[in-house]
């Protein structure tokens, strides 16, 4: 997903501090051309993990999306069914 700055946000299903996920953001093309990534955030399991698809960003700056499992206990085999997660500056 696009900001109106040309910025890129997105997770990552696995990576990151614990391997469960991302979430991240390659800031608009420098002088140079390249992307400057940055962490926005690293699931570890009690806050969800796996995410999944795209993020949305409302008008203030906050991301939200799905993650496929964690944040609870016991489901389907899992540990966890998943969240729905928000990510504010």
């Amino acid at each position: 997903m696009f900001d109106t700055t040309g910025d890129i946000y997105g997770t990552t299903f696995s990576g990151g501090q614990f391997n469960l996920g991302t979430v991240f953001e390659l800031k608009a093309p420098a002088d140079n051309g390249g992307y400057r990534e940055r962490v926005l955030w690293n699931f570890n399991g009690a806050d969800g993990s796996g995410p999944l698809g795209s993020v949305v960003l409302d008008p203030i700056g906050d991301l939200f999306g799905l993650t496929f499992t964690g944040g609870g206990k016991g489901c389907y085999g899992f540990e966890g069914c998943g969240v729905a997660f928000e990510v504010a500056p």
